[in-house]
C-alpha cells in the first residue's frame, strides 16, 4: 500500500502458475516434496475451460505454487503455441 512518505504504488505477489500436462500429478509431487497442502483445485464440474488447475498453498504464508494442465501439441508446446524467435540463439537472429 503507497503511503505519503512513499508514493510508489505496491503489490503482493500471490502465487506462481506453472503450465504442465497434468496438474493433479505435479501438484501430489510438489506437495510431497515440499509438505504443501492442496489450498484449491477445480473439478469437471467447475471447470470453466481448460483442462484442469491445482494450487498449493506455503504453510509459513509465503508465494503459493498453482498448475495448469495444458494439451500439449505434437511440437510439445503447450496450447498450441509456436516457437518464436526468442527461442532461438542469438547467431541465429541475424544480429
Amino acid at each position: 500500500m503507497a503511503t505519503t512518505q512513499d508514493p510508489r504504488p505496491s503489490f503482493h505477489w500471490g502465487g506462481v502458475c506453472i503450465d504442465c500436462a497434468d496438474a493433479d500429478e505435479l501438484a501430489e509431487f510438489y506437495s510431497r516434496l515440499l509438505g504443501w497442502e492442496v489450498a484449491a483445485r477445480d473439478t469437471p464440474a467447475t471447470r470453466k475451460g481448460g483442462t484442469g488447475w491445482v494450487a498449493l498453498r506455503d504453510p509459513a504464508g509465503g508465494v503459493g505454487l498453482s498448475f495448469q494442465a495444458e494439451v500439449v501439441s505434437a511440437s510439445g508446446l503447450a496450447g498450441g503455441a509456436r516457437r518464436s524467435d526468442q527461442d532461438a540463439p542469438l547467431r541465429d537472429r541475424g544480429r
